[in-house]
């Protein structure tokens, strides 16, 4: 069975395994988050071979952290996708995000530097669809 792997089509060279092993958390290193998804539209184009998903959030700070106004990276979980485009909206216009304001590996999305909450995001994946042998 092939390793599921998580490619940028911006950043070629991040392609990545995604066999690593889970890292265990104890409950006293947990933090909460500083950022909240307030909302979440997803649309999806599902095609047998190769799927979209387009994703417009609106993201706030989170009022349980220790800094309430969202401050430091913005990391989003996400397996088996292929990133096509990341965009925010700094004022009435959608702005794409260049290749070295973000980080994409295997398992998450990080947005280095976001802006200032509240902020829209929009971000456009396409994945394949899985296939099973037939026996």
């Amino acid at each position: 069975m092939a390793t599921p792997l998580l490619f940028d089509h911006k950043n070629p060279s991040a392609k990545k395994d995604m066999s690593n092993e889970p890292k265990e958390m104890v409950r006293s290193d947990y933090k909460p988050y500083p950022y909240r998804i307030d909302e979440a539209d997803a649309y999806f184009n599902i095609d047998p071979k190769l799927s979209t998903v387009s994703n417009k959030m609106i993201i706030t700070g989170n009022e349980l952290a220790k800094d309430k106004q969202g401050k430091g990276p913005l990391v989003l979980n996400g397996e088996y996708i292929d990133l096509i485009s990341i965009q925010v909206k700094d004022g009435d216009t959608w702005r794409e995000l260049a290749s070295s304001e973000y980080d994409v590996n295997d398992k998450e999305l990080t947005i280095k530097n976001p802006p200032k909450v509240p902020f829209e995001l929009k971000i456009e994946n396409q994945f394949r669809a899985f296939t099973l042998p037939v026996t």
